[in-house]
């Protein structure tokens, strides 16, 4: 089951962006922090791994993954682009991604998180089927899949494709 999600987007304008980019362009950070808080670590999950997996009620560490359990069985595992993408750009910026992986480690879905994309742009991302073409795939075969780009974001998207693509191959 694919979750196709419309993620906040940091801009320019907001007065906030230095806030929301340090608590959702690295959620790995915002993991490992928790993890120093004791008790916190097996029942903490960052919003956007809830967003993925609505169900998830813990996350563990799990090499380059971070494994999301509900009712203690595996639900599937979250992968970050950062740091595997980090100096891809596109119009204004990096743009960090989750991908949602099944147990099996098939993709679930991609959500670009908090960026500095116009707004206007990403959201011609995020209304395409350009972080559906992946769903259903094994990273190997994701990762090889050819992939275009939006017209109207195509510095966006095409920051999004190699972001994607940097992540799966180190993922393998």
């Amino acid at each position: 089951m694919a979750v196709l999600l419309m993620p906040a987007v940091a801009t320019a304008q907001d007065d906030k962006q230095g806030e929301k980019k340090k608590s959702l362009a690295h959620g790995e950070s915002r993991i490992r922090s928790a993890e120093g808080v004791e008790g916190v670590s097996a029942l903490f999950v960052p919003q956007e791994i809830m967003a993925a997996f609505p169900t998830a009620e813990s996350t563990k560490e799990d090499g380059l993954f971070r494994a999301v359990y509900a009712n203690g069985q595996l639900i599937g595992y979250a992968l970050y682009s950062m740091p595997f993408s980090k100096g891809i750009k596109g119009y204004a910026g990096e743009t960090p991604l989750l991908i949602a992986l099944t147990p099996e480690k098939k993709v679930l879905s991609v959500q670009m998180l908090p960026n500095e994309e116009t707004p206007a742009i990403a959201n011609k991302v995020l209304q395409s089927t350009l972080l559906q073409s992946w769903n259903g795939l094994t990273l190997k075969k994701a990762r090889k899949k050819s992939v275009d780009a939006v017209t109207g974001a195509t510095y966006t998207s095409k920051s999004v494709i190699k972001s994607f693509k940097a992540a799966a191959k180190k993922a393998q």
